[in-house]
C-alpha cells in the first residue's frame, strides 16, 4: 500500500517532503549529539559549573548578572579554567578577571552590582592593570584615592 502511494509521488512532492523531514533529521541528529556529549561529561552547551569570574573571563554579562542575582559573592576569588584566560588554571576574583582581560565595563558592571575591592586589592588590582597594560587601568582610578601604588613588592593576582 505504501509503496503505491510513493509510486504516485511526482518528483516535485518527493522533494517538499524530503525537505520537510530535513529539519526532522538535523534536530535528532542534534539531539544524539547532545545527550553523548552530556554523557561523556563534556555538554556541548558549557559547564554547568561555571564560575563568577569564568564568566567574567568570557564576558558573559548575563551569566554574570544571574550569578550574582543567584547569590553570588562579587568579591570571592573563584577558579578560572586553564585557557580562557592563560594557559594555566588562576584563581582570580572576579574584578581580578575583568582587569585581566582588560574590560573597564565589566569593572563598572561588577562594582554596580556589589563588589568592593579592600586597600589591599585595589593596590593589586592596580598593579596587575599595569602589568597587563589593561584597558581597564582607568576604570581603577576611582577606586581609591590614595596615587598609584610602587608595584615593585605587591603580589600579582596571577602569581599568588
Amino acid at each position: 500500500m505504501g509503496r503505491q502511494v510513493l509510486d504516485r509521488l511526482t518528483s516535485s512532492a518527493r522533494f517538499v517532503i524530503a525537505a520537510a523531514l530535513l529539519p526532522l533529521v538535523a534536530l535528532a541528529a542534534a539531539s544524539v549529539v547532545m545527550v553523548c556529549s552530556a554523557a561523556i561529561g563534556s555538554p556541548v552547551w558549557g559547564p554547568q559549573d561555571e564560575t563568577l569570574p569564568e564568566a567574567v573571563a568570557l564576558q558573559d554579562r548575563g551569566e554574570i548578572a544571574r550569578q550574582i542575582a543567584l547569590g553570588a559573592d562579587p568579591n570571592r576569588p573563584g577558579r578560572v579554567r586553564p585557557g580562557m584566560m592563560d594557559n594555566e588554571a588562576l584563581t582570580l576574583t572576579p574584578l581580578e578577571a575583568a582587569v585581566g582581560i582588560g574590560r573597564p565595563d565589566l569593572v563598572r558592571l561588577l562594582r554596580s552590582l556589589g563588589a568592593v575591592p579592600s586597600a589591599g586589592e585595589v593596590r593589586s588590582l592596580r598593579c596587575y592593570a599595569d602589568a597587563r597594560e589593561s584597558e581597564a587601568r582607568d576604570a581603577l582610578v576611582d577606586l581609591s584615592p590614595e596615587p598609584w601604588p610602587d608595584c615593585r613588592d605587591v603580589t600579582l593576582p596571577n602569581r599568588r
